[in-house]
């Protein structure tokens, strides 16, 4: 395998936050509307609007070794893209649904210059404590809900 074909640990990262929401998405609709489907399906609209569009952003210009440095870019990249995308409808007095283009073409030409990048490193440690700290809190994620 050639060395820019080989997946590292950041490229898991990166696969892992643009797929899972798109999966919780999918898993949500099998739920009820009420309860834990619900928070379910907003949790994952949000990150989907919120995360996957900066995250390709963030892997088009660099990925950091962090993972918290890469989560925060995604969502900062995110709302530079969605500011962007409704200046330009504000400014020719498009539709909402033009500005969802616009993101999403956006997000597109993104992920092709993302999948040509080289992977970056990310310590499998930094990863794990990711995970622990996004696994930590559910509890408190679906106490707020059902307040």
């Amino acid at each position: 395998m050639s060395p820019s074909l080989r997946l590292g640990f950041a490229d898991h990262c990166f696969a892992l936050v643009v797929a899972t929401p798109f999966v919780v998405l999918g898993v949500s609709r099998m739920l009820p509307d009420t309860g834990a489907g619900g928070a379910l399906r907003i949790g994952a609209a949000a990150a989907i609007v919120l995360l996957v569009p900066g995250a390709l952003v963030q892997r088009a210009v660099g990925w950091p070794a962090e993972i918290g440095a890469a989560f925060a870019g995604a969502l900062a990249w995110s709302l530079v893209l969605f500011a962007g995308a409704l200046a330009v409808t504000f400014l020719i007095g498009g539709s909402l649904v033009f500005a969802l283009v616009l993101v999403a073409g956006g997000s597109v030409a993104a992920a092709v210059v993302a999948l040509r990048r080289a992977s970056s490193r990310v310590e499998r440690e930094d990863g794990l404590a990711a995970l622990g700290v996004g696994l930590a809190s559910l509890p408190l994620t679906a106490a707020a809900w059902l307040v």
